[in-house]
């Protein structure tokens, strides 16, 4: 019986396919040669001791723990192949590691190809293709067509995809059951140059909106299921609506963030209002179904209306700006005292909103 390479787990000997966690101390650090390894020619599969011989990584490539003879070799070898030793036959465990075996050894069982160097974590690797695979696909993907486009195999590929989705990276349609390009992506992909543009674009409009109403107007975008402020022109009223560019507010509790909510993606915003929906004042809305019903009304009528949901005595008037694929990629506001709410102010302010809604998605669809 031998001693096992600590990360593949895998031997080969007189007794069959057997699985194991430890290497004679050293081994790994010595050369063929210094295992009484002498030939290393690929004309044959002589093995120059019937000791066995740890598995090695080096420059000779990686070997099968018995002989000179890497894997590049043994795919051709019959017994690989066949592998139908009575360990393997008998043995679930050693059925696995049968798989595995032929797996390791089949050619161009993975298409992933890891870059040279010390310090490549494969796994981080792997997962960084399956999303580039997927945004570079430009439309939703079944698990399937990942595993086979990458040549991983599907259950490998499917923890990818779920730790992916967990991190919304990735977007899954349960109902297709399709993944697609997620929301924390898309910030990333926006960030920097494009919140730099949309600053530039939106702030002109701002300053004409908070000329108008002299109300504190604000431009937000969202992050991790919360709005994050990036641009806030107040009123110059005594009394009147404050925040902190950079400070965080959720979704469901502002007019920005249901905006927003409002022209997500449906599997995106089902995953946001799958999360407990927090409490800032007795009218926060915490119930999903009721949020659902006012996001319906939100993406009818054109904007969205929040009295004292985030803040008492506060009201708020939100309108989502959305890129040229009718995705939201920020939302714009006017905030003001709930004591100065009226019908009047509700209706006037959402028309001048849209309108300069619309009014940047132009400015930053044509660049």
């Amino acid at each position: 019986m031998g001693e096992l390479h600590p990360k593949h787990g895998l031997c080969k000997t007189d007794e069959g396919l057997v699985r194991g966690a430890c290497l004679n101390a050293g081994a790994q650090s010595l050369a063929p040669q210094a295992l009484g390894i002498q030939d290393v020619e690929r004309e044959g599969h002589a093995h120059p001791s019937r000791r066995f011989q740890p598995r090695l990584r080096g420059r000779l490539g990686q070997f099968c723990g018995r002989c000179a003879h890497d894997v590049s070799f043994l795919r051709k070898q019959p017994q690989v192949a066949r592998c139908s030793i009575d360990r393997s036959k008998k043995s679930p465990a050693g059925f696995r590691v049968k798989k595995r075996l032929f797996r390791l050894t089949k050619k161009g069982a993975c298409l992933v190809r890891l870059p040279d160097g010390d310090y490549i974590v494969s796994p981080v690797y792997k997962a960084v293709k399956v999303l580039e695979f997927i945004a570079e696909s430009g439309r939703d993907v079944s698990l399937t067509e990942v595993a086979n486009a990458l040549g991983m195999p599907k259950t490998t590929v499917f923890r990818y995809l779920q730790t992916l989705s967990a991190t919304m990276f990735v977007s899954h349609d349960a109902a297709r059951d399709r993944y697609g390009v997620g929301m924390r992506f898309r910030d990333l992909a926006r960030a920097d140059n494009s919140m730099h543009r949309l600053r530039r674009v939106a702030v002109p409009v701002m300053r004409e909106l908070n000329q108008t109403f002299n109300e504190t107007i604000n431009l937000a975008i969202e992050s991790e299921g919360e709005i994050v402020y990036i641009e806030i022109m107040e009123s110059t009223r005594t009394l009147r609506m404050q925040a902190r560019v950079g400070s965080r507010n959720p979704l469901h509790t502002t007019a920005l963030g249901k905006a927003i909510l409002a022209h997500l993606r449906e599997n995106e915003r089902d995953a946001l209002l799958a999360r407990k929906l927090s409490e800032l004042t007795y009218r926060s809305i915490v119930d999903s179904k009721v949020l659902r019903r006012q996001l319906k009304e939100i993406r009818s009528r054109g904007y969205s209306i929040e009295i004292g949901e985030n803040e008492e005595s506060a009201m708020c008037i939100g309108v989502a700006i959305l890129d040229d694929l009718s995705y939201p990629i920020a939302a714009i506001s006017l905030s003001a005292p709930e004591q100065r709410q009226s019908d009047e102010l509700i209706e006037s302010a959402g028309i001048a909103l849209m309108a300069a809604g619309r009014k940047i998605s132009e400015q930053m669809a044509t660049g």
